[in-house]
């Protein structure tokens, strides 16, 4: 809580111009104004008692504000290992998308080669089912015309 004793914390201009050791100056006369530092036409107040608490309250307050401080540095030493351990994914994310990058003409390439040969084993696949199927059907048609000979030559 301040308080402020209005009559012994004011001194008037005057009194502010003594403590600087210079005595006022005209604001007329050219010799004293310039040479003269200015000083502001306003009172300057002085506050007898800023604080007028007990050393031991201002001890407390002070013990408490450090204990606050030191949570809100462990706080902030979490947020920033936490941050930091995103940064090395962020760093690892980066590298392996580089690596992708690089490698992906390579990737392409081989997919395209590994297409052409399962369409060449598919197209094979599909011949020599075709000529099974060729072959069973030139068989039966031999088995069938043998029977008619058969039946005919009887």
């Amino acid at each position: 809580m301040l308080s402020l004793d209005v009559a012994a914390t004011v001194r008037p201009l005057a009194a502010v111009d003594a403590s600087l050791g210079s005595a006022p100056a005209s604001p007329r006369d050219p010799a004293t104004s310039s040479a003269a530092p200015q000083v502001s036409l306003t009172t300057v107040v002085y506050f007898v008692q800023a604080m007028s608490e007990s050393l031991e309250a201002r001890v407390a307050v002070n013990t408490d504000n450090i204990e606050d401080l030191q949570a809100e540095v462990t706080r902030q030493r979490e947020r920033i290992h936490h941050l930091e351990s995103t940064i090395h994914g962020v760093r690892a994310l980066t590298r392996m998308v580089d690596e992708l990058q690089e490698s992906m003409p390579n990737l392409a390439r081989r997919a395209a080669k590994e297409a052409v040969a399962e369409d060449r084993r598919a197209r094979h696949r599909d011949w020599a089912a075709n000529l099974r199927t060729y072959a069973a059907v030139c068989t039966v048609g031999v088995a069938l015309g043998a029977l008619i000979v058969g039946l005919v030559l009887r």
